[in-house]
């Protein structure tokens, strides 16, 4: 399944190890990390199958979807 839109990241957060991300804490953080933040969800059309499953591309690279 292919979802083609254009958006922003609106926050940037750092994670540290055990922090967990997403409703229902789906994600759990295993090494710190950087993650982008974006104005989309399943309003847009991003199905909740793609959680923790799927990436986005940003400035041509492959990002995977943490949490929901």
């Amino acid at each position: 399944m292919t979802i083609i839109f254009k958006t922003k990241i609106i926050q940037i957060k750092r994670l540290n190890r055990g922090e967990k991300v997403g409703y229902n804490s789906t994600f759990n953080v295993k090494k710190p990390m950087t993650i982008g933040i974006l104005p989309a969800g399943y309003s847009d059309g991003i199905d909740i199958r793609l959680s923790n499953k799927s990436f986005v591309t940003i400035d041509g690279k492959e990002c995977k979807i943490v949490g929901r």
